[in-house]
């Protein structure tokens, strides 16, 4: 009884360390509520960028039909040929954006997606 409680506990030690490691930010992303984004990284095939991009502060311009958005972007390149790699980019980003059309509750945006570069 002994060694299955000690087992239990190393066990529970190894999932906590796992989850905390970047897995954690990759699941955190996949589900969020930022727009998420998969692109393929033009230099490998087996290597895919993630794309989060989460809204921060929205600036409106009562004149005109165009929005300022202030955006935390965050982009996440994942390698699974040798071994799992993470490399995160944060920066933020003032977009501009047009209102197209109104539903009867919220305005329909058209946001211009973002390409890495």
């Amino acid at each position: 009884m002994k060694n299955i409680k000690i087992m239990m506990y190393i066990i529970i030690i190894t999932i906590i360390n796992y989850l905390h490691s970047a897995m954690l930010r990759i699941l955190m992303m996949a589900f969020s509520s930022g727009e998420n984004d998969v692109h393929p990284y033009s230099h490998s095939f087996r290597t895919r960028c993630h794309q989060m991009i989460s809204s921060g502060r929205t600036f409106y311009n009562k004149c005109h039909s165009w929005i300022w958005r202030f955006e935390r972007v965050q982009m996440i390149y994942i390698n699974f040929f040798y071994s799992l790699k993470v490399c995160t980019t944060s920066w933020l980003s003032l977009r501009l954006v047009t209102e197209i059309g109104q539903s009867s509750r919220y305005p329909i945006k058209h946001k211009p997606s973002f390409v890495p570069m």
